[in-house]
């Protein structure tokens, strides 16, 4: 018996299979349009069904693919649908592992759709992450992130499908499973991927004082520096400690006996000294508005503090892999900065009175990035240099401001120049004073 059989099967015993991984079917008026298509046309892509045998839908058809299908067809009014039967697909993790293959490129597809499936198949009888891997053709990396994703809590998997939360940040988003509010901060910066990476970062901070701080206060104490509750409030407001502003290496904080202040929110030691308690002190006044800027100033200045590491790391990646556009537009920045008069000659702009702006700008939006390289080159090196080569003098001046060396050099071995005769006269002209001078300066010494 073939595996595979084609018949043609009335919609009405075509049973939608509840381990389908695809939770979207479309707009509704694309399946109109396919509802249309198919009482004009019929089916010309195959419904994929394995028989139903027992229960009350006994005799009837489980379908694997073409639920869309289906769903158009009962629109349409559509009596029938070509179908094959699927004979070789006689497990059930057999059955899910080719919905989600079926499925994978299909639009209304979503990552969660496929974690969820992999979990499915990872629930069946006899199945583990290496044989779910082998029978979608995937890595065990794969299959573990796409179980995991179905851990994550409602409001992530539905940034999950609006596209809001990729996989990486998903990923990320796990440690915090049991930090609701951390989640929250999370997800509220997700669709802002350098605003996400400072937010990681202050959420991983966090997590980490918080997990590191009893063995950090027991090593304070060890070393003989007193350890207390950082008070509520803004710290200039304390009324029984005076801060240090600075931070303190533990020997020297015992030295000067400074009280290490802490607090599970607040992710860093607070050097302070005791007030004393015979001296009465009294905490500057400050109007609601003044304490709102200096909150403000201070959450500005932290916020600062984490978003450096996160620039720095996305101008490094750019620097490892840029793309053209970036590529260009620094290109047309660095020429823009150039004085208009020089980029109007190597532009082929006639000279007059003064340049017009826009003419310029004109004129660079017209290169290319490579051109506008080479523009920027050609103003910065060449300049005046250009000119100066008209002057036999300037070939003999390899330093110096009116130096011609460097150009002459890069004129040859950057530009791969071939010298005219009239400029290797030039060159040997001076080769030959300088060996002359080289040879009297022997003879003086001899």
């Amino acid at each position: 018996m073939t595996t595979i059989e084609h018949r043609r099967i009335a919609v009405e015993d075509l049973i939608d299979n509840p381990d389908n991984p695809r939770s979207d079917l479309g707009p509704d008026q694309d399946l109109v349009e396919l509802a249309n298509s198919l009482a004009k046309d019929g089916n010309t892509d195959d419904c994929h069904v394995v028989p139903v045998t027992n229960g009350e839908d006994a005799g009837k058809w489980m379908l694997l693919e073409g639920h869309r299908r289906k769903a158009a067809a009962l629109l349409g009014n559509v009596a029938e649908l070509n179908c094959k039967i699927r004979h070789d697909l006689d497990t059930k993790a057999k059955q899910i592992a080719f919905m989600i293959t079926a499925n994978t490129h299909r639009e209304n597809f979503t990552e969660m759709d496929t974690a969820r499936g992999v979990q499915s198949l990872l629930d069946c009888e006899g199945m583990n992450v290496k044989a779910v891997a082998k029978s979608l053709s995937r890595g065990e990396k794969y299959v573990r992130s796409r179980s995991k994703m179905t851990k994550l809590s409602t409001a992530a998997q539905g940034k999950i499908e609006d596209s809001t939360l990729n996989i990486d940040q998903a990923m990320e988003l796990l440690a915090f499973a049991d930090d609701k509010e951390a989640e929250e901060r999370l997800l509220k910066v997700a669709d802002k991927p350098n605003d996400w990476e400072v937010r990681l970062a202050a959420e991983k901070e966090l997590r980490a004082w918080r997990e590191n701080l009893p063995r950090l206060t027991a090593e304070l104490q060890g070393a003989g520096v007193e350890v207390a509750d950082r008070p509520e409030g803004q710290q200039w407001d304390w009324k029984d400690f005076s801060p240090t502003y600075a931070d303190h290496e533990i020997t020297e904080a015992v030295e000067r006996d400074l009280v290490a202040l802490v607090h599970p929110d607040f992710p860093k030691i607070t050097w302070a000294r005791k007030r004393e308690a015979q001296k009465s002190w009294t905490p500057p006044e400050k109007t609601p508005e003044e304490i709102a800027a200096a909150v403000r100033r201070g959450e500005i200045i932290r916020g600062l503090e984490l978003a450096a590491p996160v620039r720095e790391a996305f101008l490094r990646g750019v620097l490892k892999k840029p793309t053209a556009s970036v590529v260009h537009r620094l290109a047309l920045d660095m020429a823009a900065q150039l004085p208009l008069g020089a980029m109007g000659f190597w532009l082929g702009i006639e000279e007059h009175e003064e340049i017009d702006d826009q003419e310029v700008v004109d004129g660079l939006a017209k290169l290319s990035t490579d051109q506008l390289i080479v523009l920027n080159h050609l103003v910065r090196h060449g300049g005046n240099k250009e000119e100066l080569l008209t002057d036999l003098a300037a070939w003999g001046r390899d330093t110096g401001y009116m130096s011609t060396g460097p150009w002459r050099e890069s004129l040859e071995h950057s530009y791969s120049y071939k010298w005219t005769e009239a400029e290797r006269d030039a060159i040997q002209y001076f080769a030959a004073q300088k060996a002359a001078a080289a040879e009297g300066n022997d003879d003086d010494e001899a």
